[in-house]
């Protein structure tokens, strides 16, 4: 308990350094990014006891950048209650079906769901249940729970969860639909973002299994795209909303795999320029 909790002290301070560092990078990602031609709805779902804001860089970001991010609307993202997860994506199913369903009507297309985390795995469920109204699926650092991962993930806040449903969470999450999709269905794309050094989730159980990963094909595509970030700082890691607006402009017909070279531009966008006498005098005249 001690350890888990001193990794999440850890990552609370990795999460001030990847905000910070968004901050200082925010134009250059900008000027590198994939850019959306508006036409992209997207619904962004905090995660566990998260709320809204908590995923409001990456909301703002990806608005700059030519898509139509919404949040969920709903608030904190509070979980299940005692009655179980299946129960609690039928409620929430049923609180979102019309906001997704006038999204997608403005703009022709599905929306894209993005989650965080418990938000994530949300995410996932509430696909299968508003189709074909669904574009895409984006998690960052989602878990699934199999009876085995539950000793893997961060012991700390299985114990808080737990507090909070009032049941053990082999009761809550192991029988329930929290399992990564198999490889041909849904024809939805599905990509999880995951971190080597999440201190919440377990990357193991985060992942994609990568037999599901080799016998899936477009436009079922299901796709893992590791990146090194904090769990509470994916949504402010510049490296991740740079590979976000990445796969949200990835063709769900020719699917192409994340490049982990194009994150080499966001350093270069963010080196600044070499001041030379040539350059300055080119300045000069183009005044």
């Amino acid at each position: 308990m001690l350890k888990d909790a001193l990794r999440l002290q850890v990552d609370m301070g990795l999460t001030l350094t990847e905000l910070g560092a968004g901050v200082a990078m925010s134009n250059a990602l900008d000027r590198c990014c994939a850019q959306g031609d508006g036409a992209q709805p997207v619904m962004l779902i905090p995660g566990f006891n998260a709320p809204e804001n908590s995923l409001g860089r990456l909301m703002r970001f990806l608005n700059r950048n030519g898509f139509d991010a919404h949040s969920w609307g709903l608030g904190v993202n509070e979980g299940p209650s005692a009655a179980g997860f299946d129960a609690y994506v039928e409620q929430l199913a049923s609180r979102l079906r019309h906001h997704v369903k006038i999204l997608a009507n403005r703009h022709g297309r599905g929306v894209a769901l993005i989650g965080h985390s418990l938000g994530g795995v949300c995410a996932r469920e509430l696909a299968l249940h508003l189709a074909p109204d669904i574009d895409r699926v984006i998690t960052l650092g989602a878990p699934v729970f199999p009876a085995a991962s539950l000793k893997r993930h961060n012991s700390l806040i299985r114990m808080m969860g737990e507090r909070q449903m009032g049941r053990p969470m082999e009761d809550v999450f192991v029988d329930a639909g929290t399992r990564h999709w198999p490889a041909h269905q849904p024809d939805i794309p599905c990509v999880a973002i995951v971190s080597p050094i999440d201190a919440a989730v377990n990357e193991a159980y985060a992942l994609i299994p990568q037999a599901i990963v080799d016998n899936s094909e477009a436009p079922a595509v299901r796709e893992n795209v590791r990146i090194v970030a904090s769990h509470g700082g994916m949504g402010v890691n510049p490296r991740i909303l740079f590979t976000v607006a990445d796969r949200l402009c990835a063709d769900a017909l020719d699917w192409q795999p994340f490049d982990h070279r194009r994150l080499l531009r966001l350093i270069d966008f963010s080196r600044p320029a070499r001041s030379t006498g040539f350059g300055r005098l080119r300045a000069k005249q183009a005044w």
